[in-house]
């Protein structure tokens, strides 16, 4: 709750127990109008403070995690050690690493869900699957836009020319796999 709570500053709001409640319920029972509001609000703080972090270089744990789990560090994969993307790719470890000991206890949760879909939804646009049927010039774009809207504060023409997944090499190999 502490993280949720600091997202809901960053958008100026205050997560109140009300909120809470809504939050920790059960996604299969019905939902009032009024707490659709209430979970609309607490995705929003969610991504606008995920690329706050993102903007920041900072992630949601310590960055050893990931190699500890993945077995690479972010620099040995990506070949890159500094730059917008790298800080992307921090933060969106780091955060998929947080996200997931939640699952599958706690996959009937209201914010369960909602985080699950944030890590989704991060992963399908700036992390894509080999073999995505998404054209390359696609998927800068939409990039671009989404880095505009929440991240407008980083170098996104960088970002766009270092991110190692935009590369021709890497929509080629896609296509490889997916015949």
């Amino acid at each position: 709750m502490n993280e949720l709570s600091a997202a809901y500053l960053f958008i100026g709001e205050k997560l109140t127990e009300k909120d809470k409640e809504v939050l920790l319920a059960n996604v299969s029972r019905e939902i009032a109008d009024d707490e659709k509001g209430v979970i609309e609000t607490a995705f929003n703080a969610l991504v606008r403070y995920f690329f706050n972090k993102v903007a920041e270089g900072e992630g949601f744990c310590p960055e050893e995690r990931i190699k500890e789990k993945l077995g690479t560090t972010l620099a040995e994969n990506y070949s890159l050690s500094e730059g917008p993307f790298i800080d992307l790719a921090r933060t969106y470890w780091t955060y998929k690493l947080e996200v997931a000991p939640l699952f599958p206890d706690s996959r009937d949760v209201i914010l369960s869900q909602l985080l699950a879909i944030l890590e989704n939804d991060i992963g399908s646009i700036f992390f894509p699957a080999p073999g995505a049927a998404v054209p390359i010039a696609v998927r800068r774009e939409t990039q671009r836009k989404v880095l505009e809207e929440y991240a407008p504060s980083i170098d996104i023409d960088r970002f766009l020319s270092e991110n190692p997944l935009l590369t021709e090499e890497a929509g080629e190999a896609g296509k490889e796999k997916e015949g």
